[in-house]
């Protein structure tokens, strides 16, 4: 398990708790701006360096509602 911290400041603590950065407290930590491409390119690299073998190409477009119609 990794713990991946979307915030809005990674080194900045709460109020109050001094010792909780996000960047501390997190495997990787990202603040904005970020896109889905580099999530899905960060989230990738992170399967890969668990599993040993490159992640699944993402799916495409279907929802659920179209594939109860099959």
């Amino acid at each position: 398990m990794r713990i991946i911290g979307l915030v809005d400041d990674c080194e900045t603590a709460p109020e109050g708790f001094p010792d909780a950065a996000p960047v501390d407290l997190c495997d990787v930590c990202l603040s904005p701006p970020y896109t889905a491409a580099a999530l899905r390119e960060l989230f990738a690299q992170i399967y890969t360096e668990m599993r040993g073998k490159p992640a699944p190409p993402p799916k495409t477009g279907s929802t659920a509602e179209e594939e109860d119609e099959d």
